[in-house]
């Protein structure tokens, strides 16, 4: 027989296991990052801007920046480039790769070095405990390495969970790092981390927060 008590339990840790679930799948507060990732801009950059949705939406909002250049490897950031941007819209040159969206290969690292980027705004996948900054894609890692270390200032948005065990690729380190932009779910995750590398919490809403390194960014 099973009694009420057995039954609460159940109910109990369903709930817990829809919650996970809720939890996991939320909506990003993609358009909130992406106005934090702009506000961190200045005018006259020449900025890499890293491929992905989120980073995406990061365009619109530098259209009252004036003669920005701005670097892309992602094909899809072309369209809003040209409709938004104030300035240069240049298209790393490089081989396609196999989602025939992204450019990669030697000849968008050597175009990276030839302008040479103030800022770079990248997508990190996840931070080790020891400030490691990684991708789950291998043939991304490079040219983001390079953006990393060639540029002076780098913002980098995390915008998930950590999924342990998939292989991942490192592409710099915190200290590199001018600013992090996390939805609340995820910063929880690498507040220790954060705080450990000398980032500070500049800005907090109910969707995000920004940290900056005071060393190589200073708050607006």
């Amino acid at each position: 027989a099973v009694g009420i008590g057995d039954l609460g339990r159940d109910d109990v840790a369903r709930g817990q296991r829809q919650s996970e679930v809720q939890r996991r799948h939320q909506p990003l507060p993609a358009t909130e990052m992406a106005r934090q990732i702009a506000a961190q801009i200045e005018d006259s950059e020449t900025l890499f801007l890293g491929q992905g949705s989120i980073l995406r939406k990061v365009i619109p909002f530098l259209a009252g920046y004036d003669e920005l250049c701005l670097l892309l490897n992602d094909l899809a950031h072309v369209p809003l480039a040209q409709e938004f941007l104030n300035g240069e819209t240049v298209l790393l040159g490089g081989v396609l790769g196999s989602s025939g969206k992204i450019v990669e290969g030697d000849l968008a690292l050597s175009a990276l070095g030839h302008y040479r980027p103030s800022r770079a705004l990248i997508a990190v996948d996840h931070i080790a405990e020891d400030g490691t900054l990684s991708v789950r894609q291998e043939a991304s890692a490079r040219l983001l390495s390079e953006a990393v270390a060639q540029s002076e200032r780098a913002i980098a948005v995390v915008a998930h969970r950590p999924v342990y065990g998939d292989k991942r690729y490192p592409i710099g380190d915190l200290q590199q790092i001018s600013g992090i932009v996390t939805p609340q779910i995820v910063a929880a995750e690498y507040h220790a981390r954060l705080l450990a590398a000398g980032l500070t919490n500049s800005y907090t809403n109910n969707e995000c927060l920004t940290w900056l390194n005071p060393a190589l960014q200073k708050a607006k």
